[in-house]
């Protein structure tokens, strides 16, 4: 998670540097502050889900059942509803498979939401030294099979 948060940061602050204009520039910044709140928001999460793993297990059964209570608000479907800028979540799925919430605000954000996954898959790909041959293959197969949706749609 924390490798994702960087890559998308770093794809934010490159676009920063490469921006047009001062409005351009000031959206990568908003996205930019948007994500460390979502940031801040995951690590609190995290620090919760350890605290309750680290938990005595005697005191499971109520106190645990109060706690989880208090902290249900924190639930990626709440913490979703606050974020200011656009976005994309991907999470498995027990099936195996991928579910993918996307919530694109401007056209600007679908470049920079874009950038920022392919560039967080690159990253993890080199990090686990999986090779990117086949993710550039999948990149474009994923392009064309877009591409067919839409032309489907205007018809």
């Amino acid at each position: 998670v924390e490798a994702a948060f960087d890559g998308i940061m770093d794809a934010l602050k490159a676009a920063m540097n490469v921006a047009d204009n001062s409005e351009e520039t000031e959206l990568y910044s908003d996205l930019a502050d948007d994500l460390m709140d979502l940031h801040d928001d995951a690590q609190s999460l995290y620090e919760k889900l350890i605290q309750k793993k680290n938990a005595a297990p005697a005191a499971g059964t109520a106190e645990t059942a109060k706690e989880s209570d208090k902290h249900s608000d924190l639930s990626i479907d709440k913490i979703l509803e606050n974020v200011k800028g656009s976005f994309l979540l991907a999470e498995q799925n027990p099936d195996g498979g991928v579910d993918v919430t996307a919530n694109i605000k401007l056209g600007d954000d679908l470049t920079a939401v874009y950038g920022a996954v392919v560039s967080v898959i690159y990253y993890m790909a080199q990090k686990q030294k999986l090779s990117t041959d086949k993710l550039t293959e999948i990149e474009n197969k994923a392009r064309n099979h877009a591409i067919r949706r839409v032309l489907k749609e205007e018809f």
